[in-house]
């Protein structure tokens, strides 16, 4: 899985017009996604895993970690708020999904995977802790009907 901000890429496209490149002092980055260390500035490449954090916490929920009115609300929710787990949200999500989304979403990168190998390398050791049952009805997890995901999940056994 790669994550991409189009935004910033429209960077690097040479017929791209002066007023649509960022520029100096600008966010660079979709606030709801932003890595607290993006969010002061300083990314660097887990950024991009708490931003998947984001992303797979939307997907099993329904909605984004932290909610706020703008874009100010975002980037102090990244920086100070701990977002709550998915399972509180819906008791019916594995464990395990809490575990993984919670490490992406740490504050601090170092708490996170360090890279997206390793993550994948998780996700691929206890299979049975990921179980996941695309399309079938016989799981009992399926993300929020606000997702256009056709992902379900299940605990094993």
């Amino acid at each position: 899985m790669k994550v991409l901000d189009f935004g910033v890429a429209r960077g690097a496209d040479p017929y791209a017009t002066a007023d649509r490149l960022t520029r100096t002092g600008f966010i660079v980055g979709t606030p709801p996604y932003m890595a607290p260390e993006q969010a002061r500035g300083f990314p660097e490449p887990r950024s991009d895993l708490y931003a998947l954090g984001c992303l797979l916490f939307e997907l099993i929920t329904g909605r984004l970690p932290f909610q706020a009115p703008d874009t100010v609300g975002y980037l102090s929710a990244h920086l100070t708020q701990e977002p709550p787990t998915p399972s509180s949200l819906s008791p019916d999500i594995p464990p395990a999904w809490d575990e993984l989304v919670m490490a992406l979403l740490h504050k601090d990168p170092d708490q996170r995977y360090g890279n997206a190998g390793d993550l994948a390398q998780d996700l691929r050791q206890p299979r049975s802790r990921w179980r996941c049952c695309a399309f079938q009805d016989s799981c009992s997890w399926s993300p929020r009907p606000s997702t256009t995901s056709k992902i379900t999940l299940r605990q094993p056994g």
